[in-house]
């Protein structure tokens, strides 16, 4: 991980308004020869110059974030905040992506650049004695003092941070230690970024997840990052309290609002198949009113949602703002509840479900195939946990990405498991699906472990097409059901 500096020039762009108007920005690189040591979740410091004609008294630090992408010859993002017409960057130019974690913007919160000169961990600084570049390689030590000054005197650069700290300063009592509101971006696994932004709130424990409307341009990637954070909070059993529509300005009374009002509360989503759940959700709310006194239906079936959660599997704030963003860059603790082990937390049998659960699946086109798949599911997982045991490990589940279905790993080995159910209609569908889900998470676990990743796949019985063995076989995926692993050594 590297730390950086960039710098702006006041006289030449309009940095200030760049800053409080945009949470995510693209910042030149000038100085190219550090393309390639510029990483996903560098730390970054954003550094206005004093300048000349917009000179400022107060120079310095203005923005703590981190790099979310690589270097890209990318579009300009603010060619209407150049300031002087012979000095606008080219259309199309070598820039980075930066997400603003805190902004100090403000006279009385810059981090200026005499008390860095005089500060004994930062006062030999390139940006302190070359002045005309753009980028610049920091230390670790230099990045970490910065980012506590910062922290002491910068606004978290969400709204309802600064309210709540003008609160306190009018003497209204609010309690901001107990609080915390970060807007964020989405990442899929792959790592590219999403078309979305979530808010993450907590107030005295509780956990709040806002996902943003879509509406013309912005946060076009709505259902595919509702899906993804449906999922993600499966994976590791949280629990919905409630799940309502959510306006800015919200006077509709919350019987109205409410969203999945036939399941029990707190609705366990690890029952439910996430995207025939996500498809309902966003069904209901195209049904419901956008105002109280609107005689017609919403229409709209991306709108601002507001999901409270009952239980947030053990995560504290960090780490469920990076489970859920998918950004690996936030500096985050492992869930305090789970019982960790290399992998994730301790895998545990579960029930099979009755026929009666699925009869009120009402999204589902055929929920008795579901509830039967699930039960083979669970009967496979169950018969694996048993043998996995009987050979002296105990298999995890994941607590973040990839997630697989189980794990078991020693020292320098992992097996890993993926479980698949069968029907003669579904087996060349289920058989490609596993395959290629057990690639890519033994990409992953191999990347993130360094050890040897002997990928299982595990269904339901042999499958009636024999090619199959000889296709795994040759990509060094064993094919195994109940009754034949025992047969194999792991």
């Amino acid at each position: 991980m590297n730390h950086w500096i960039f710098q702006a020039n006041p006289d030449k762009f309009d940095v200030d308004t760049y800053i409080e108007r945009q949470g995510e920005i693209l910042w030149s690189v000038r100085q190219t020869h550090f393309r390639g040591e510029m990483n996903p979740g560098d730390r970054v410091h954003i550094w206005r110059a004093q300048g000349k004609r917009f000179r400022n008294k107060n120079y310095g630090v203005i923005v703590e974030g981190t790099i979310s992408g690589t270097p890209e010859f990318l579009p300009d993002d603010a060619s209407d905040l150049w300031r002087v017409a012979d000095t606008v960057e080219e259309p199309t130019a070598l820039r980075v992506p930066v997400s603003i974690i805190r902004k100090s913007v403000g006279n009385r919160q810059v981090i200026q650049g005499k008390s860095l000169a005089a500060d004994p961990i930062t006062s030999q600084m390139n940006i302190l004695k070359i002045r005309n570049l753009t980028n610049y390689l920091i230390t670790k030590e230099e990045s970490e003092r910065i980012s506590h000054l910062i922290s002491n005197t910068g606004v978290n650069w969400t709204g309802n941070a600064v309210l709540k700290r003008k609160a306190v300063k009018r003497g209204q009592g609010c309690d901001t230690s107990s609080s915390k509101s970060i807007e964020s971006g989405i990442w899929s696994s792959d790592g590219r970024k999403l078309d979305s932004k979530f808010t993450l709130e907590v107030t005295n424990g509780n956990f709040n997840l806002i996902l943003h409307a879509r509406g013309g341009s912005l946060n076009s990637e709505y259902l595919p990052a509702l899906e993804l954070l449906l999922l993600r909070l499966s994976e590791v059993g949280a629990l919905i309290a409630e799940i309502t529509l959510q306006r800015t300005n919200e006077t509709r009374p919350l019987s109205e609002r409410r969203l999945l009002r036939e399941y029990p509360r707190p609705v366990r989503l690890a029952k439910f198949e996430i995207p025939s759940l996500r498809r309902q959700i966003t069904r209901e709310a195209s049904r419901i009113r956008d105002d109280a006194t609107s005689q017609r239906s919403g229409g709209n079936p991306t709108k601002r949602l507001l999901i409270s959660l009952k239980d947030a599997a053990g995560y504290d704030f960090e780490g469920l703002l990076q489970l859920l963003s998918g950004n690996v860059s936030i500096q985050a603790q492992a869930p305090s509840k789970p019982q960790k082990t290399v992998l994730g937390t301790n895998a545990n049998k579960e029930d099979e479900l009755d026929d009666s659960e699925g009869e009120d699946r009402s999204f589902e086109s055929n929920p008795f195939l579901r509830v039967r798949g699930t039960n083979a599911h669970r009967r496979i997982s169950n018969l694996l946990i048993d043998h996995v045991h009987g050979i002296g490990h105990s298999p995890p589940k994941p607590v973040s990405e990839p997630f697989y279905d189980m794990a078991w790993s020693d020292e320098s080995n992992i097996w890993l498991a993926e479980i698949k159910s069968l029907t003669d209609e579904n087996e060349t569908h289920q058989m490609r699906l596993g395959l290629a889900q057990l690639l890519e998470y033994k990409h992953k676990l191999t990347l993130l472990h360094k050890k040897q990743v002997s990928p299982w796949l595990v269904v339901e019985y042999e499958p009636k097409n024999p090619m199959w063995l000889g296709l795994l076989g040759s990509l060094q995926v064993k094919l195994t059901w109940p009754g034949e692993w025992e047969t194999q050594s792991v």
